[in-house]
């Protein structure tokens, strides 16, 4: 429905035009958007011009109900539809937060936990949307994404990371990700005895004791600069800064790698600078 009255303003002249001087000299922001299909956070550029533009819109329907389609002005005098537009838009700020929160190189896969998490509990708040089960989808959607992550190497990421430290994490899901810690370790040439040590350290940074109670900076700290100078222990015997230098260097994203061919494109097209 937001892609319908977007290209009717578009299309018709009339229409576009009274939209347009209208939002010259009442609106700051612009006008209606439209969005991007391969830049989804886009959408909600579009979603937040209708919310800006509602007034505007019911004043064109009392003053020139003429130059609007009957499937416009049936939009516009719904009560629901705005409604249904800030429901949808305040998801989607949600997703745009997410998306670009999630683009840094320093973003590791503790703090995509973190955003999947907000991002739940953003569909668990949505209000009911009239006449579509939005909120059911998204949960479907959302449920669906979940289970194709390998929840637990994230969640490993979240106990390593020196601020989060696994808060709020039950015990039962501890006890799983000390199982994977010990797995990854054999696989990384450890044995039994140093993976007994590596559970006992990565128990003792749980619990913030002394030796590993260093402060983070969440506005200027990098996790991997934190545990580089983290040795409370021989390098040798520090199990628990090699495991976490390995899980917390893993970059979770393709951003970099988009970004670069953006680039060699725009270079290799006809609309590089000759």
């Amino acid at each position: 429905m937001h892609r319908t009255s977007f290209k009717y303003f578009k299309q018709s002249h009339q229409a576009g035009e009274e939209l347009r001087s209208k939002v010259l000299n009442e609106i700051v922001g612009g006008g209606l958007k439209s969005y991007v299909v391969t830049r989804w956070t886009t959408v909600w550029d579009c979603t937040n011009s209708i919310l800006r533009l509602e007034q505007i819109l019911k004043n064109i329907l009392d003053e020139s109900p003429e130059k609007l389609s009957a499937d416009i002005s049936e939009l516009i005098q719904s009560r629901s539809f705005f409604t249904n537009v800030e429901a949808v838009n305040t998801l989607l700020g949600t997703v745009k937060s997410v998306v670009k929160s999630l683009e840094f190189k320093t973003t590791t896969f503790a703090d995509c936990f973190v955003e999947l998490i907000k991002l739940s509990q953003k569909i668990k708040s949505l209000p009911p949307v009239s006449d579509y089960d939005f909120k059911y989808q998204c949960v479907e959607r959302f449920n669906k994404r979940w289970k194709e992550f390998d929840i637990q190497l994230y969640l490993l990421a979240y106990i390593f990371h020196p601020h989060y430290r696994g808060k709020g994490l039950r015990l039962t899901v501890l006890r799983n990700v000390y199982i994977l810690a010990m797995k990854i370790w054999i696989n990384m040439g450890g044995g039994e005895l140093s993976s007994a040590d590596l559970i006992s350290q990565i128990q003792s940074f749980y619990l913030r004791k002394e030796e590993y109670n260093i402060p983070f900076s969440t506005n200027k700290g990098d996790v991997l600069t934190w545990w580089l100078l983290c040795n409370p222990v021989r390098s040798e015997e520090n199990h628990i800064q090699k495991l976490a230098l390995k899980i917390l260097a893993i970059t979770p994203h393709n951003a970099g790698c988009e970004r670069v061919f953006s680039v060699l494109g725009w270079f290799a097209n006809q609309r590089r600078t000759k």
